[in-house]
């Protein structure tokens, strides 16, 4: 059977005769570290792996802060308000020790505000109709549809994962 080579096995070969400084190197071996973090969490949120397959594999890559950084990011990128977030709470818990609560807080929070501004969003689109004309109790304001709402929705989902990220101490 053929052998799985990595990323810098590959570079390596390929680069023969040519040296990489010592940030080249580090920097290609966090890049691998990413890769394989990204790829177990996919496996593990695709039901493909077990919690204890990742505590396996990430048994010594844990062990650095760095690698655990990495993964926390990569959580934190997989958290999603208006999804279901339990597995993903699970790998911080039970991988990196990490307290979630003040993440499912911090989406209670969120989903609160999201309510308020979809309903007040949608009042002024049906304000808007209103005014050009069409109403009546038919008419339903399409807020998926709304390039305001899509921009404004983008916004705070990025800003939510930057505050979820520094609460789960980044």
């Amino acid at each position: 059977m053929a052998e799985i080579k990595s990323t810098l096995d590959i570079i390596m070969e390929k680069t023969k005769g040519l040296s990489l400084s010592a940030e080249e190197k580090e920097a290609l071996k966090r890049e691998e570290t990413a890769k394989k973090i990204r790829g177990w969490v996919r496996r593990f949120l695709d039901d493909k792996a077990t919690l204890e397959d990742l505590r396996r594999e990430f048994k010594e890559v844990l062990k650095d802060e760095a690698a655990r950084s990495l993964l926390r990011a990569e959580l934190i990128a997989y958290l999603h308000p208006e999804g279901d977030n339990g597995k993903v709470f699970r790998m911080m818990k039970e991988l990196l020790n990490l307290r979630t609560e003040p993440v499912e807080e911090k989406i209670d929070t969120f989903l609160k505000g999201l309510i308020a501004m979809r309903v007040a969003r949608l009042k002024h689109m049906e304000e808007k109709l209103a005014r050009s004309g069409i109403s009546g109790s038919a008419v339903l304001p399409n807020i998926a549809g709304d390039p305001e709402w899509e921009s404004f929705y983008k916004k705070s989902l990025e800003e939510f994962r930057e505050q979820s990220l520094n609460l789960t101490g980044s």
